[in-house]
């Protein structure tokens, strides 16, 4: 409790200059979190409610009447408290949350405002990262000074200080804090001054608000624009395809215009080949810091059509293509032939190929986007592995529900040349609930519907053998390092000092 003491104290000192500025309710709901000036508000509450159009309905924990119906729009982030990792409401563990939201409010009872940040899974004995947007910074000295809170808050962010992204958790740089960027602060103390000042241990830039410009975009290497190419006066050649301008980072610009091209210049050459009329016509999704642009080349030869997709997936901040890797990280082909995999067997028969057609797994960079939502989604060329009545066929993942963790090299026990891994905060970590039955030596692993009964002694998983069977050393039971992947469906890599180990939800 002292420490939930002491971070409510630094909330207050943090918004004491947003304490005189409240802003004026407004009845209509379509406004913007932080559209103005001022910083949102935050509550210290508990969910008590989950509405139908995927609203909450938060209390306050300080005043149980105190309640107030947050949106969740595309904008909004919802972090874990622990990490700061993107976490989906169906995952979280409790219903304590810290909200961010407004400052606008309608005058509705209770009042409604569209939700900045939600942080979940926060505890009484640990401190939740604290929301905020980048006003100022200044640099010197191998260090970052941040202000926010509308002047009332300055955090400093050392070189040494853990810094990640929020959608990849890979590293940052501090030339990557720039104004308008929104993050997540873990700090333990704030000096009792004005403005308040904080030392940060741990940082997570979320992303840059749609919308939002900082000063100097013009000349900012994390500023371009997509529009319409001209097309070359043919008669076989309609629609639009997309140009990508307004890049000052000269290498990076001819590297996306010779992608661009070639994806041009094979399409006309495939319809020259085929006789065949052809279209192009593109699609831009944008979510949170990520931009990805969607191709499609359609040719028409008789009465058939084949629609060929090429995708680009860009970071606004900065010129970066990513990779699927990037997103998903090292288990990243076989966390994606595991998801999609489970959405073919579930599909209604004769919607995907089970011929030699059919998906066998992914052997190069897929084609793939990041939805308005956040959402991962794997696309395929028409005819790929589907009848053409399925068009272009997608495969939704999650990022918010991808757990990754690592076991270094001194925690795995080496059984008759087998890696065994410790079972419970693995399994745990991955959603699983366990019960030990003392009497006949069996662990129960269970997740919603999901259920594995593994006992200790006897090589049986299920209708599968492993390399080797349950074993219990040092009050920890092991097992198979392939028991993660063969019997729960997630995936690993063993390095040279750890495994890392990936899970989807």
């Amino acid at each position: 409790m002292k420490k939930t003491a002491a971070y409510l104290t630094a909330l207050c000192l943090a918004t004491l200059v947003t304490l005189t500025m409240t802003a004026a309710p407004v009845t209509a709901m379509n406004i913007e979190p932080n559209a103005g000036p001022l910083p949102p508000k935050m509550m210290w509450g508990e969910i008590v409610k989950e509405l139908d159009d995927g609203s909450l309905e938060v209390k306050n924990n300080a005043n149980a009447e105190d309640r107030i119906i947050l949106r969740l729009t595309a904008e909004t982030y919802v972090a874990d408290a622990e990490g700061g990792a993107p976490i989906a409401l169906k995952d979280r563990k409790n219903n304590n949350v810290v909200a961010y939201y407004g400052p606008a409010e309608t005058r509705s009872i209770p009042p409604q405002s569209n939700a900045a940040a939600i942080i979940l899974n926060v505890s009484n004995d640990s401190q939740p990262p604290r929301y905020a947007r980048v006003e100022d910074v200044k640099k010197e000295d191998g260090q970052v000074e941040i202000t926010t809170d509308g002047g009332a808050m300055i955090a400093v962010i050392g070189e040494d200080t853990p810094l990640s992204l929020f959608i990849t958790g890979s590293a940052a740089a501090l030339d990557d804090i720039t104004v308008g960027v929104d993050v997540l602060l873990w700090y333990d103390q704030v000096a009792m001054s004005f403005p308040a000042r904080a030392v940060v241990s741990k940082a997570m830039i979320l992303g840059r608000p749609a919308g939002s410009v900082p000063a100097g975009a013009a000349e900012s290497a994390s500023i371009f624009q997509i529009d319409n190419r001209p097309l070359l006066p043919d008669g076989g050649v309609k629609g639009e395809f997309p140009r990508i301008t307004g890049i000052s980072d000269k290498s990076f610009a001819q590297s996306i215009d010779g992608l661009l091209e070639n994806v041009y210049t094979g399409a006309l050459q495939e319809a020259a080949s085929t006789n065949s009329d052809l279209t192009f016509s593109y699609e831009v999704k944008t979510y949170q810091n990520i931009t990805s642009l969607i191709i499609h080349t359609v040719l028409f030869a008789g009465n058939t059509s084949a629609d060929q997709i090429h995708t680009f997936v860009l970071d606004n901040q900065k010129y970066k293509l990513y990779t699927l890797t990037d997103l998903l990280g090292p288990n990243a082909y076989q966390l994606a032939d595991t998801a999609i995999q489970k959405q073919i067997a579930a599909a209604v028969p004769g919607e995907y190929f089970t011929d030699e057609n059919r998906f066998k797994g992914l052997t190069s960079e897929p084609h793939f986007y990041v939805d308005e939502q956040g959402a991962l989604c794997i696309i395929f060329d028409k005819y790929s592995i589907a009848p053409g009545s399925a068009g272009a066929p997608v495969f939704k993942i999650t990022p918010a529900s991808l757990v990754t963790r690592e076991i270094v090299s001194e925690d795995v026990y080496i059984y008759n040349e087998t890696p065994m891994i410790p079972l419970r905060g693995l399994t745990e970590s991955f959603g699983f609930q366990l019960a030990w039955d003392a009497a006949v030596k069996t662990i129960t692993l269970t997740k919603g519907l999901e259920t594995h009964l593994i006992q200790i002694g006897v090589n049986q998983y299920g209708q599968k053998q492993l390399e080797a069977a349950p074993l219990i050393k040092d009050d920890t039971t092991y097992v198979p390092v392939t028991f993660f992947e063969q019997i729960l469906g997630g995936c690993y890599t063993i390095g040279a000092e750890k495994i890392t180990f990936s899970y989807l939800k």
